[in-house]
C-alpha cells in the first residue's frame, strides 16, 4: 500500500475552501511523524494507518475534525489528550 492515497488528495480538494489549508497541514503533520503510516479512506473519511487505525480527520460544512481512533493505546507524556465524551469521539487534541 502507498503512503499517500490520491483520494484524500480528492477529498481535501472536494472540502471547503476553509478547510483544505487545515487538511493539508493535518496531513503533512502525520506523515511527519513516521514514513510508515499509510493513508486510506474508510466510511468517507481520511484515515491514517500503521499495524491498524491510528487518526483521522474530515471536513464539514463549518468545521474540521481530527481524532485519534484508539486514544487508550497512546502514552499521553504531557497531558494533552482527552478522551471523547460521545461514542462518535474516540480521542481529540485537548484545546
Amino acid at each position: 500500500m502507498e503512503q499517500y492515497d490520491p483520494r484524500v488528495d480528492a477529498y481535501i480538494g472536494r472540502s471547503a475552501a476553509f478547510a483544505q489549508p487545515v487538511l493539508a497541514h493535518l496531513r503533512a503533520l502525520v506523515h511527519q511523524v513516521s514514513p510508515l503510516i499509510v493513508e486510506n479512506i474508510k466510511w468517507g473519511s481520511p484515515f491514517f494507518e500503521y499495524n491498524g487505525l491510528v487518526c483521522y480527520m474530515a471536513a464539514f460544512k463549518h468545521h474540521c475534525a481530527f481524532g485519534f481512533w484508539d486514544i487508550g493505546a497512546l502514552k499521553d507524556v504531557h497531558g494533552v489528550l482527552k478522551r471523547g465524551d460521545d461514542k462518535e469521539s474516540r480521542g481529540n487534541l485537548a484545546a
